[in-house]
């Protein structure tokens, strides 16, 4: 089967492309790293990504091209999906009427999505919050700060302000711990203004982003454990720093063990025996460390073979450096649980709705502003709690939405 029938029709012409970049090789420009969709066998869209190196004879003329690919759908996968997460982030920073704020454990402020008390947003970096919130009971601030920090539960308190319209304005604010893998920080401070107390509807707005990021690609070792000699033959090494390095290389099945971290050992010497036994496959995701006690994440795969006789006599397979992935991983876990912090903390309703009006998500905000439990708003619309006489205000809202 060609090629191109394994190319979705609106990647043909790019892919095409690459392969004109690949003909304009030379001596000194030989080294191509390229991506392109692919369609699988189950008729779902994949990525892959393609190292291709030209070679040159002695006259230097292009005489054929060596490939290394490799699948990037999950890391794919996982980009976008770290994406939209963000997106969804920026859209409730930038549409949400509540004045949100980062701040450090002394009330320093490090972002704000809204100018306050008559002052650009900019200008409020590095003040703190009480230049543009102050507390309705003196010291306040400062004894909340401390028990956010230390008990890492949200707090609230009353403060004035000057709102947008450059009078005072009353404000509820909230103060929430965000929590990292290192510890906790910085806070997230949701400032709402409470003058006046009809809000207009929020407007949410999604957005999802496809982003094409070009990484640099993935180093690969390919390896044969002969289980009769027990040595393990490579080709190409992973190094520290997430690096590969060109070399043939061999080291004995013990010392390979001793390469994989000690916490994944005992799991890759089970998974190694099972695949001996039913003569199948090998996979697993572990850690490899260094010398300098440095860990690179891999994934490996194999598969047992047997000699003439039937014996099985070595397992050959591939170890793929997914380190960026897991930190890619790590990052989405830590957006989503902004975003999470923000949706359930907030100090204002928030709500996730279709098209139509039907309630998909709400926040507890909602519910206390609306008088509902969270079960009877999910079960009704957005036009059962909105005003006969804003109705049509509402309707021309979602139209003017759908414009943009």
């Amino acid at each position: 089967m060609h090629h191109f029938a394994h190319i979705p029709p609106a990647e043909r012409d790019r892919v095409q492309q690459q392969i004109v970049e690949l003909n304009r090789a030379t001596p000194e420009h030989c080294i191509f790293t390229q991506e392109h969709a692919v369609l699988k066998a189950n008729g779902t869209i994949g990525w892959q990504q393609w190292t291709n190196r030209a070679i040159f004879d002695s006259d230097g003329k292009l005489v054929e091209f060596q490939a290394v690919g490799r699948d990037i759908t999950g890391y794919k996968q996982a980009s976008e999906a770290l994406q939209a997460s963000e997106a969804k982030l920026r859209s409730i920073l930038e549409n949400t009427p509540s004045v949100i704020s980062l701040v450090d454990r002394q009330g320093t402020t490090l972002f704000i999505n809204h100018s306050l008390s008559g002052r650009d947003a900019s200008t409020l970096i590095g003040r703190n919050i009480t230049d543009y919130l102050i507390p309705d009971q003196p010291d306040r601030l400062e004894t909340v700060l401390t028990s956010v920090f230390a008990q890492r539960e949200a707090a609230y308190f009353g403060a004035v302000g000057i709102g947008k319209t450059q009078s005072m304005a009353h404000y509820e604010v909230c103060i929430a711990p965000i929590q990292k893998l290192e510890g906790i920080e910085t806070a997230i401070v949701m400032a709402a203004d409470i003058t006046v107390r009809k809000q207009a509807e929020i407007a949410l707005q999604k957005r999802e982003t496809q982003l094409r990021l070009a990484l640099e690609a993935s180093k690969i070792v390919c390896w044969e454990h002969d289980f009769v000699n027990h040595y393990i033959t490579c080709i190409g090494r992973h190094t520290t720093g997430n690096q590969w390095q060109a070399e043939n290389w061999q080291m004995t099945g013990q010392a390979g063990l001793l390469m994989v971290h000690p916490e994944d050992q005992e799991r890759v010497i089970q998974k190694m025996e099972m695949a001996v036994k039913t003569t199948g496959e090998f996979e697993d995701v572990h850690r490899l460390i260094f010398a300098d006690h440095s860990t690179t994440w891999v994934l490996a795969k194999g598969k047992v073979f047997a000699d003439a006789q039937g014996q099985l006599n070595r397992m050959v397979g591939v170890s793929i450096n997914i380190s960026e992935r897991k930190q890619t991983e790590i990052a989405l876990q830590t957006s989503e649980a902004r975003f999470r912090a923000i949706f359930e903390q907030a100090a204002v309703g928030i709500a996730q709705a279709t098209l139509s009006g039907q309630f998909l998500q709400v926040n507890q905000r909602l519910c206390q502003l609306l008088g509902y439990t969270e079960t009877e708003l999910l079960c009704g619309t957005i036009q059962a709690v909105t005003c006969p006489e804003d109705q049509t205000i509402y309707q021309e809202s979602i139209r003017a939405m759908l414009l943009l």
